[in-house]
């Protein structure tokens, strides 16, 4: 059904949308620095070893 997939579609632009904000936000940044377990995921995940 198409209109079924453009509700769809349109579901997964609102979430991407809101997603990227969430990393924007500055208590997004502190809970994650201030949450160990958080913290070390993020940083295994996301830094580049040097």
């Amino acid at each position: 059904d198409p209109r079924m997939l453009r509700r769809i579609d349109m579901g997964w632009f609102i979430l991407n949308k809101y997603y990227g904000k969430s990393d924007e936000t500055p208590v997004y940044v502190a809970a994650l620095l201030l949450d160990p377990s958080k913290r070390d995921a993020y940083i295994k995940q996301n830094w580049r070893k040097e």
